[in-house]
């Protein structure tokens, strides 16, 4: 089996990454990944941030450390894998917006059971986009569920 060369990260990169950051945190601006006041990755090529940012969406952990990032292995050629979940998420998004059309029409034939007027419907919603309802995620078909690992204290269990 052939070996695939890996990306390399260019030195003092990662000295700016200084905090465990929240995988959800992480944005994208430009060519740098932010993920802090103090986690901030300037990768001076937009591809590459954007392949990273997937990358790190991926992890087990919850959240995003200078160790993981090191750990992290980027193909030299990720510009083709970039290229292709474009590809994909373009032809898929037609169904989203659809789904989410769908889901739209629902809300509103139970708005019109509930006989809401457009002040109570346009609160309900403002009241599910602020904090902390908008941390609430419903499991929509095209998202992966991630499972949170066990932490059972099993060292000191049977002693």
């Amino acid at each position: 089996m052939k070996s695939s060369k890996n990306w390399r990260w260019p030195e003092g990169t990662l000295f700016r990454w200084q905090d465990q950051v929240p995988r959800i945190d992480l944005s994208v601006e430009g060519a740098v990944l932010k993920g802090s006041l103090h986690a901030e990755l300037d990768l001076k090529d937009p591809d590459l941030a954007r392949f990273v940012h997937l990358l790190l969406g991926l992890l087990e952990e919850e959240t995003v450390s200078s160790k993981a990032l090191q750990k992290l292995l980027v193909p030299e050629k990720y510009q083709n894998l970039l290229r292709e979940y474009e590809d994909r998420e373009q032809a898929f998004s037609g169904v989203r917006e659809r789904f989410m059309a769908n889901l739209e029409a629902v809300d509103e034939v139970v708005f019109d059971l509930f006989g809401l007027t457009r002040g109570e419907r346009a609160h309900v919603k403002a009241r599910l986009a602020s904090f902390p309802l908008d941390r609430l995620r419903p499991r929509y078909p095209w998202e992966v569920g991630e499972p949170r690992p066990l932490r059972a204290y099993t060292e000191d269990r049977f002693r």
